[in-house]
């Protein structure tokens, strides 16, 4: 896992957003795949967290949407032994 920061109240832009019921926290990820084939990436319901009490805590697909600007992690192809 790499960078970590819980300061977002709203990702996007100021025209199309969306609203954390509390707090965004975002992560930067990064995945490999070891299989034999070509495997579809998404973080929505496939990526969780927790947090030291053991809370789980589930990726929300629109804040994926409006704070990727390059949409990393949405619908992303992975070739075998590659990131």
């Amino acid at each position: 896992m790499g960078d970590l920061h819980t300061h977002d109240h709203q990702v996007g832009s100021s025209y199309f957003n969306h609203q954390a019921q509390g707090t965004f926290c975002r992560v930067s990820v990064t995945a490999k795949n070891v299989t034999k084939c070509a495997k579809l990436f998404h973080t929505d319901g496939t990526v969780t967290a927790r947090d030291a009490s053991g809370r789980e805590f589930d990726v929300d697909g629109e804040a994926t949407i409006y704070g990727n600007d390059d949409a990393k992690g949405f619908l992303d192809r992975s070739i075998p032994a590659t990131r």
